[in-house]
């Protein structure tokens, strides 16, 4: 992601279906026959996407929950995996 689309609000696609076993959070959408499984920041992560943050909003969280020793990696975790949750249409861009 690049400075400006790190500033990019993104929100949850709504026709995601999840679910949570085991304290694991699992998402699918059917229409893309795409699976993920989460872990414990990637859940974090999920949860905050339930109203629409951007991805730098999103890192600030994660560094403020969980302990980081390189807090630009943590940026570029944050960004692969926003990256990744856009390509499989799980998050979508707000306008505005």
């Amino acid at each position: 992601m690049t400075s400006e689309t790190m500033a990019t609000k993104l929100i949850r696609n709504p026709e995601i279906i999840t679910s949570q076993i085991d304290g694991e959070v699992f998402m699918m959408d059917i229409e893309q026959n795409s699976f993920l499984g989460l872990n414990a920041v990637a859940t974090f992560i999920w949860d905050r996407l339930a109203s629409a943050h951007s991805a730098e909003e999103i890192a600030a969280a994660v560094l403020c929950e969980f302990e980081a020793d390189d807090p630009e990696a943590v940026k570029a975790e944050v960004a692969s995996f926003l990256d990744t949750l856009l390509a499989d249409k799980m998050v979508t861009r707000v306008d505005g």
